[in-house]
């Protein structure tokens, strides 16, 4: 009996120490992998803070649960700290567009619509209180609408034979549909810019996706963010 007793405490001891083992060589992967993470998203942090200018190309694609779709194409000028412009051209699934052309200029907030032959006019401090970040605001601060422990790297990924971190978290505030719906972000592995942005509503199962294409630091006049406008275009101004 003493012989089996000893026999059997050594396999306990030994299928202890196996464990313990495991435990710290999980932990030590844990570590690395935690360590990646912080470091991928210190340098995509890093690259963002270089950013004075840009233009970018923004496709987004919207898809209800319902099957329709819907593509906005965006030709956006940025430049530090506030001004941009924007072209938006809504496609519908019949092909149809909707122009609207969307100036910041760092005081007032202009939304021109050339078929209505129409542009309102508000103060930028007013108005972008009251709306939702813009689509291309992931390219300046690209982690800022995420709850920061939900961020979870999963991995590299391929996306058309280009690498890609991806990460997912959830939004950080409740949007217009009462709900933090999960984010996936995919920044380019060669230059730590933001490739892709992808949005899942959970409760609606909606999708809608962002593609970008963008041309860091390159000049821009102050011209760019002028509206220069047809003679028989009416302008109103909001009041605040």
């Amino acid at each position: 009996m003493r012989k089996i007793s000893v026999i059997s405490l050594l396999f306990i001891l030994t299928l202890f120490t196996n464990m313990l083992f495991c435990a710290e060589e999980n932990k030590n992967i844990q570590s690395k992998e935690e360590s990646d993470a912080n470091k991928i998203i210190s340098d995509i942090k890093a690259k963002a803070a270089t950013i004075e200018t840009f233009k970018a190309d923004v496709l987004i694609e919207e898809e209800e649960n319902t099957g329709e779709k819907r593509l906005i194409k965006i030709e956006v000028i940025f430049k530090k700290p506030n001004k941009s412009n924007a072209k938006l051209l809504k496609v519908s699934t019949a092909g149809k567009g909707d122009e609207q052309i969307i100036i910041v200029d760092g005081e007032n907030f202009c939304v021109y619509m050339p078929a209505q032959k129409v542009v309102t006019k508000s103060r930028v401090t007013q108005t972008l209180k009251n709306l939702p970040p813009s689509p291309w605001s992931a390219i300046i601060d690209p982690f800022a609408n995420l709850e920061i422990s939900s961020v979870i790297y999963k991995g590299i990924e391929k996306i058309n034979s280009k690498e890609v971190y991806l990460f997912e978290g959830r939004a950080k505030e409740l949007d217009m549909h009462k709900e933090k719906p999960l984010i996936q972000l995919l920044f380019d592995v060669s230059n730590n810019l933001l490739h892709k942005k992808i949005v899942n509503y959970d409760i609606l199962k909606r999708k809608a996706s962002s593609t970008y294409i963008i041309k860091l630091n390159i000049p821009v006049s102050d011209k760019d963010f002028t509206l220069n406008l047809p003679s028989d275009v009416k302008v109103q101004e909001m009041s605040q």
